[in-house]
């Protein structure tokens, strides 16, 4: 079942429905331009035994009150194209690349196990432009927009925010990490 809440429209391949049975599924899979933001750093830590420091990772029990850098200061949800074979970015049950969800519905700041997992460079994991035509953008923050990415705050407003911003995507994407920042 599609939800148009999280489908981008500048992408029409999130239109897309695949029979579950092609991945050894019941049911279909759908698939989402959002993926939850689960730390500053890599976006498996909830998973590895940590503790993601983003608001939404592996078993995340955040609550509002847990977000002391200000919800309206910190990324929730951004922006990531599935990637282009459709391997990555269904938007319910993606495994990711270890369990955790990285890369199927959670993403890290700076992932850089996740870009290494697929052999792609940690010059790859920043919120840069990307294209479908190269497999290792699949591992960083990017939009078909032109300029940058729509992310969805902690308050529950959405911002544009432009590709400079990846000088302090870290900052945005931690929760509780007193950090003073500006959001080019």
């Amino acid at each position: 079942m599609q939800v148009k809440t999280l489908i981008c429209p500048a992408d029409g391949r999130q239109d897309t429905i695949l029979p579950g049975s092609s991945a050894g599924l019941n049911g279909s899979v759908a698939f989402t331009g959002y993926l939850g933001v689960a730390s500053s750093a890599e976006g498996n830590e909830g998973y590895t035994g940590g503790m993601g420091n983003g608001i939404l990772y592996w078993k995340s029990t955040v609550k509002l009150t847990d977000i002391t850098d200000g919800t309206s200061n910190t990324f929730m949800v951004g922006e990531r194209p599935p990637s282009k074979d459709l391997y990555y970015g269904w938007w319910f049950a993606g495994a990711g690349w270890d369990g955790s969800g990285e890369g199927d519905v959670v993403m890290g700041a700076r992932g850089y196990a996740y870009a290494s997992s697929l052999g792609c460079p940690a010059s790859k994991v920043n919120f840069q432009p990307g294209k479908l035509s190269d497999a290792c953008d699949q591992v960083h923050w990017w939009s078909f927009h032109s300029g940058g990415g729509n992310w969805l705050m902690g308050d529950g407003s959405v911002r544009f925010t432009t590709y400079s911003a990846d000088a302090v995507l870290p900052q945005a994407a931690s929760r509780n990490g007193n950090e003073v920042y500006a959001l080019p």
